[in-house]
């Protein structure tokens, strides 16, 4: 499968699977655990979905520029697959997006290890809050 394809798909899943990626991530729609189990909004939930939701629009609509931006705030709001996706696009940059987004093999390393991160984070607070 090549990585268009790849990154069409996963744009397609992400948006058939927003809320539960939510729930998942925050425990529920008001919020998460931190690592003692004790309620908190640490990561705002709804602010990376409506950035995650926008970027996919923009990304389906051709501009990709926009869906940089957006994939980015949610990146940097916590969400682990939108940090991928904007790794995997400036991986691919102007050769499948054109002008609009740059080729950074830098940016592709740091979204991949945001998105691990993210990750661990929550694998951290699942398994806290499951002892």
């Amino acid at each position: 499968m090549n990585t268009l394809r790849l990154l069409g798909f996963v744009i397609a899943l992400m948006s058939l699977n927003a809320h539960a990626l939510a729930q998942e991530y925050s425990g529920d729609a008001g919020g998460g655990m931190d690592a003692k189990g004790n309620p908190c909004n640490t990561l705002p939930m709804d602010d990376w979905r409506t950035a995650q939701q926008q970027a996919i629009e923009d990304y389906e609509a051709g501009h990709y520029a926009n869906a940089v931006a957006n994939f980015r705030l949610a990146a940097k709001l916590g969400d682990a697959q939108s940090a991928e996706i904007l790794a995997l696009m400036y991986r691919l940059g102007d050769r499948q997006y054109g002008s609009q987004v740059v080729a950074m093999p830098g940016q592709v390393t740091y979204w991949v290890a945001k998105a691990a991160e993210a990750r661990f984070k929550v694998s951290v607070v699942q398994a806290s809050t499951q002892q």
